[in-house]
């Protein structure tokens, strides 16, 4: 499943707070750890478990999603949702070329310039990215339009607060762009 469809998958429920376990599957396991977020925010990996030798079975993958259980619960969500979303990533995205990054920022940031991309900043291109992603999915697009439609005023930390996020990124989504934007990580996955 791609990542755009897993968007649309959570924008068809219209509901929100979007809950953490509804992103997981049977092989995926978040942990919490009592760290602080200057230490640990969050991070994932992915490992084989081999069969018994007598099974028939193949080797179990799993992946695991981290984070520190010290920050605020909205920034909890929000790092799970992203590392979650490193788990899923298609193999172009683990890439280490440059070339390759930089022709994603293009498809992804509607032609704006990303040649400034080198191998020390790269994690962090793809960490944005996949906030970006998150959001979409915690924050229903659908949800987004009623809101901004309504004709009244927005009150940011109401809405942070409904939908369970950081009144910064809140602010994101509630922008004008974020459409444009939104569209673009569509396309791009």
């Amino acid at each position: 499943m791609s990542i755009s469809q897993i968007i649309r998958h959570f924008e068809a429920l219209g509901r929100a707070p979007i809950e953490i376990t509804d992103v997981l599957d049977e092989r995926v396991e978040i942990e919490g750890y009592n760290r602080p977020a200057t230490k640990l925010r969050g991070y994932h990996h992915r490992y084989h478990i081999p069969p018994h030798p007598d099974s028939a079975l193949m080797p179990e993958r799993v992946a695991v999603a981290a984070y520190s259980v010290q920050q605020e619960n909205g920034w909890q969500r929000l790092v799970c949702c992203k590392e979650l979303i490193h788990i899923f990533d298609r193999e172009p995205i683990r890439t280490s070329s440059k070339d390759e990054v930089v022709r994603l920022g293009h498809h992804i940031g509607g032609g704006e310039k990303f040649d400034k991309i080198d191998a020390s900043n790269m994690q962090g291109f793809f960490d944005q990215i996949a906030v970006y992603q998150a959001l979409a999915i915690l924050f229903p697009f659908g949800l987004r339009e009623a809101i901004v439609t309504s004709g009244k005023t927005i009150d940011v930390p109401v809405v942070a607060n409904h939908v369970d996020l950081p009144m910064k990124w809140v602010s994101m989504v509630l922008n004008d762009r974020w459409p444009l934007l939104r569209e673009s990580l569509l396309a791009a996955g």
